[in-house]
């Protein structure tokens, strides 16, 4: 097949997917608006749309009409657009059908709430969207409420390859035990809360390591705050973690997996986590209970409680039977319901049912 996407280069998850559909066999080319990260831009072979410049109506236009003109010299068989606001928005302008949206999650759960232009676009990509796949159930109930005909909304999951994504084959060296975040530091991540119950847990007298592995907007805040709490010898920040094994090497030199964000979807990082059969402690909301169901021995928390959060990771730490059993579970659980390859072939299988009806 010929499949063309409408993504932002630099982001992982598009990577991922623009890669597995080529190395299937399939001819695929990536669209992004000029401007992007020029780095990723080259290392996806992405073609630029638009003009760099303020958004606004006139640059709107200016990339559907590009995107336009470069899908009739392209002649896919399939359109997808990943990220439902401004890239969805374009590819359905664009008029090419069949087209997919793949949702994230904040494009559903948060976009939506910033501005009524926000919604507007996104209803209108989902009203336009012959396919809209969400790797979520509540992301899936936001989708429809947003215009998207519940009949075509399917959950396709961005799994882990849990060949990779193992537990260590040895267990962790004596020491501190090793809590690892792995969230960008963005906002909605919260991990201005996560270091706020670190610091509970020096006050407590509790042994720990906390690593962080990402990078973001508030890393400068963040630094600082670990500074302002005397957190120095305790968290260390990992920068962004160099490929999978790289991530898969962190995982399996960790006890406890945590994240506190405010608002997910699926999030690929916490099932990398599951993979490699660790515990979790991560925030009480949909896309965690999802995975993380009361009796499975990982611990969930209020959005925003420091001290819930630091109480959740001071018993998982103190428990290693708990630990043991929620991260056997998790690896199990994640072998039979989010594995990448399985997911990508399901994935397959609809973009030849909507290249046949199109045909």
């Amino acid at each position: 097949m010929r499949i063309a996407f409408v993504g932002n280069p630099a982001l992982v998850h598009i990577k991922r997917w623009v890669r597995e559909f080529v190395a299937r066999g399939h001819t695929c080319q990536l669209y992004a608006p000029d401007g992007a990260d020029v780095a990723a831009m080259v290392a996806m072979d992405a073609i630029p749309i638009g003009v760099a410049g303020r958004e606004g109506p006139a640059s709107t236009a200016r990339r559907v009409l590009d995107l336009r003109a470069h899908l009739a010299r392209f002649s896919p068989d399939v359109l997808h657009a990943h990220y439902a606001l401004d890239y969805g928005t374009w590819a359905a302008l664009s008029g090419f059908r069949p087209l997919v949206i793949t949702c994230m999650g904040s494009d559903l759960l948060v976009a939506p709430g910033l501005s009524i232009k926000s919604r507007l676009k996104v209803g209108l990509a989902l009203r336009a969207a012959t396919l809209v796949t969400v790797n979520a159930g509540h992301l899936g109930s936001a989708a429809v409420r947003l215009g998207a005909s519940s009949e075509r909304v399917v959950r396709v999951v961005q799994g882990v390859d849990p060949d990779l994504f193992r537990p260590p084959s040895e267990a962790r060296s004596s020491g501190p035990r090793v809590i690892l975040s792995t969230r960008h530091f963005h906002p909605i991540y919260r991990l201005h809360d996560l270091l706020g119950a670190a610091a509970r847990l020096a006050s407590q007298g509790v042994e720990f390591r906390l690593h962080l592995a990402g990078e973001g907007p508030e890393e400068a805040r963040l630094k600082a705050m670990c500074r302002r709490l005397h957190l120095e010898e305790m968290v260390t920040f990992l920068g962004v973690l160099d490929g999978d094994r790289a991530l898969a090497d962190a995982y399996g030199g960790s006890d406890i997996y945590v994240s506190v964000s405010a608002s997910d979807g699926a999030s690929v990082a916490l099932l990398e986590a599951m993979a490699c059969g660790l515990p979790v402690v991560a925030s009480d909301i949909p896309a965690s209970r999802e995975w993380l169901a009361p009796g499975s021995g990982n611990i969930l928390v209020r959005v925003g409680d420091e001290a819930q959060i630091a109480d959740g990771i001071a018993r998982m730490l103190a428990r290693s039977r708990l630990r043991t059993r929620a991260g056997e579970r998790n690896r199990r659980l994640v072998l039979r319901r989010a594995s990448w390859s399985a997911e990508m072939d399901r994935m397959e299988a609809l973009y030849r049912e909507l290249a046949a009806g199109r045909s």
